[in-house]
């Protein structure tokens, strides 16, 4: 189980929360995490993994090569030095890698036992929503406040207060209406409470979660129906979606079109 690539070994790449073998330069890609350290996806229109972009040249969010970030505050942007620490920034994702932007000026994330900075602590590390403090995750048995507390393949279990860190569930077994509950590919039916395989693009779906990965349920524009159709999200600029785009892009209004991502990695 992994959330980036950078916790994969090496020749793998993070996709749909699994380590599998990265794409090689030059082949078709749907998000740059696919394609490895050192590549990213391009946005054009054949989408293929080439190297990230180096010091002044063009680029998007999470385009740039190791050290550098793009500058989206630029006419053009281009990729610059991160800035170190004590450094002026203007967002997070100007700094180096450990530190965010606060009042103007780059900040080293808080460390274990320390208070939690906007919600964001050093590598490796959560915050606890209940203590505002930055930990390790903890193991199952252990209270938490939110599944972000417990270690990967746990799960925040709140039918008794405080919460607990229990193991992720299998289809057909109960989930307490929470999605987190269950296993990889797995969602949590609202009527029946119990994990369920999600749905293939083009399968009709009533609620978001019911759509796998990669895939978001849109509704007729019209209304003209309760039904939904669960579709790949979008990866081209300008393309329509409902609530997600897929790569380096982000969902300009809900409905709406899909623009540049602003949000990159800080």
């Amino acid at each position: 189980m992994c959330s980036a690539s950078r916790e994969c070994a090496a020749g793998l790449a993070c996709s749909a929360m699994s380590c599998a073998p990265s794409i090689p330069l030059g082949g078709a890609c749907t998000e740059s995490e696919t394609c490895g350290r050192g590549a990213t996806c391009a946005l054009t229109s054949e989408r293929v993994c080439r190297p990230k972009a180096l010091e002044g040249e063009p680029c998007l969010p999470s385009d740039c090569a190791d050290g550098l970030a793009c500058d989206t505050l630029e006419l053009m942007p281009v990729c610059r030095p991160r800035v170190p620490v004590g450094g002026s920034c203007a967002r997070g994702r100007e700094c180096v890698p450990g530190a965010t932007c606060v009042e103007d000026l780059c900040t080293m994330l808080p460390t274990a036992g320390a208070t939690c900075l906007f919600g964001q602590c050093a590598s490796g590390l959560v915050c606890n929503a209940r203590t505002q403090t930055c930990g390790d995750r903890v193991p199952a048995g252990q209270t938490c406040s939110a599944s972000t507390d417990c270690l990967p393949g746990l799960a925040c279990d709140f039918s008794n207060f405080p919460g607990t860190c229990v193991a992720r569930v299998g289809a057909g077994e109960a989930c307490g209406g929470a999605d987190e509950r269950c296993t990889d590919g797995l969602y949590c039916d609202p009527v029946s409470s119990q994990c369920a395989e999600t749905l293939a693009v083009g399968a009709a779906c009533s609620f978001p979660s019911q759509c796998g990965p990669g895939a978001e349920c849109i509704f007729p524009a019209d209304g003209s129906s309760p039904m939904g159709t669960c579709t790949a999200l979008a990866t081209t600029v300008d393309a329509p979606c409902g609530f997600a785009c897929g790569g380096n892009l982000r969902c300009a209004q809900r409905p709406g079109s899909c623009v540049r991502g602003l949000c990159g990695a800080l």
